[in-house]
């Protein structure tokens, strides 16, 4: 995806500050020269970005994550997957689970 449409599924707002460095931060690590992430879903819900990204440079390791992004407190969760189809499933699985409490 690029930045400009991950900018407007987001939809954070400019004025809190730990919004903001979320939202830069996500964009960081999917744009650019060397982009860590290739996202395939992402989904804003509970106070809380959800996202199945395929990792760009594997080496060996899970291709593709379900990415749960936090910005009270600033985090990120991240729950390896050996295939889209079994991303997919814990990403429905995480979407329907009620937000932590922080």
């Amino acid at each position: 995806m690029e930045a400009k449409k991950i900018e407007k599924i987001l939809g954070i707002s400019e004025s809190n500050s730990a919004e903001k460095y979320l939202r830069e931060a996500i964009v960081r690590t999917h744009t650019g020269r060397w982009p860590m992430w290739r996202a395939v879903r992402l989904k804003v819900a509970d106070g809380r970005i959800l996202e199945i990204a395929q990792l760009v440079r594997s080496n060996g390791s899970p291709p593709f994550y379900v990415l749960r992004w936090s910005a009270k407190p600033i985090a990120l969760v991240m729950i390896p997957c050996r295939s889209l189809r079994s991303a997919a499933r814990t990403f429905r699985i995480e979407a329907a689970a009620p937000p932590l409490r922080s």
